[in-house]
């Protein structure tokens, strides 16, 4: 994972009895994504089932369970995340589900086949593994429809405590701006809090869709890290970065052709979007950097 300045990439439970895996290719997540608004609570429940953490050759990251067939589950994560293949005596991809099992992702001889990356200037990638009998997981759904003022719920997974835990985050905020071919394809900006390892996170509307993937971060140059399990800030702070993310929207006849069969996709009525993009949403400024040089000149006060 790669640091830039200003913008940044970004317990275990046993079951006495599981089912066996049904035939049908999808699940149905819980509760059921409609086209009405759910409830926050309903989201991140969505968010938390779907969500994983996905660990390899550099920083780990975060992704998001859209679709499965038979045994075998396809995430959808940002492409800096698992972006280099293993070396023979590095470790392989993993993602880690909701309940706290790991699953292999990719190794040097079958990354070609298991890492599938959009092109290289959109910084998205699908990723697949494959459940052992009896573990099921659920599956988002998306949607296309993203405009200025929507609503949206961004989650990811954080390293901390030296790599021994992760801290599940959730935040809430909006969309503030929509940039079309900016770099990486980080076409979207929401004012939720990002720091690094949620990259590769879903970022959901209020009907419980994915609409983008959070890639980056702007704004200030805030914390990027933390090492104590703390969470974010649900509503925005001005002391956080805001998130860059890579919309379904533009990108969804590519995600197509990297998965076994065509999704089904939510596509909204525009009449709320249109009345709600006139709403004046605004990006958190990128704060000044206040730092002194070693020496000061002769009659210029010292900064805090």
């Amino acid at each position: 994972m790669m640091l830039i300045v200003a913008i940044v990439f970004i317990g275990s439970s046993c079951q006495a009895e599981k089912a066996p895996i049904p035939s049908p290719t999808h699940t149905i997540p819980s509760p059921t994504p409609t086209t009405s608004v759910l409830t926050p609570q309903q989201i991140t429940k969505l968010g938390e089932e779907t969500t994983v953490f996905i660990t390899g050759r550099g920083e780990p990251g975060s992704g998001i369970i859209i679709d499965r067939q038979d045994n075998t589950y396809y995430v959808l994560t940002a492409a800096h995340v698992v972006g280099i293949e293993p070396e023979p005596d590095e470790p392989p991809y993993k993602v880690r589900t909701k309940d706290n099992q790991e699953h292999d992702v990719a190794r040097q001889d079958n990354y070609q086949k298991n890492v599938q990356k959009f092109r290289e200037s959109i910084d998205l990638a699908v990723i697949q593994f494959t459940a052992e009998q009896g573990e099921e997981y659920e599956v988002a759904p998306l949607a296309k429809s993203i405009f200025t003022g929507m609503s949206v719920y961004a989650f990811g997974w954080t390293n901390c405590l030296g790599g021994k835990q992760q801290q599940f985050q959730k935040t809430e905020g909006q969309i503030c701006k929509i940039n079309p071919d900016s770099k990486n394809g980080w076409d979207v900006s929401y004012t939720n809090n990002i720091i690094e390892g949620v990259s590769g996170g879903p970022v959901f509307d209020s009907t419980g869709h994915v609409v983008a993937i959070q890639a980056g971060q702007g704004g200030n140059i805030g914390p990027t890290s933390d090492n104590t399990c703390n969470s974010l800030p649900i509503q925005p702070d001005s002391k956080f970065n805001y998130g860059l993310g890579v919309p379904i929207r533009e990108n969804f006849e590519m995600l197509q052709s990297k998965l076994p069969q065509r999704l089904e996709i939510e596509i909204q009525s525009n009449t709320f979007s249109q009345e709600v993009s006139m709403t004046n949403i605004k990006c958190r400024e990128k704060s000044p950097i206040t730092q002194c040089p070693p020496i000061l000149p002769p009659g210029r006060p010292p900064c805090n």
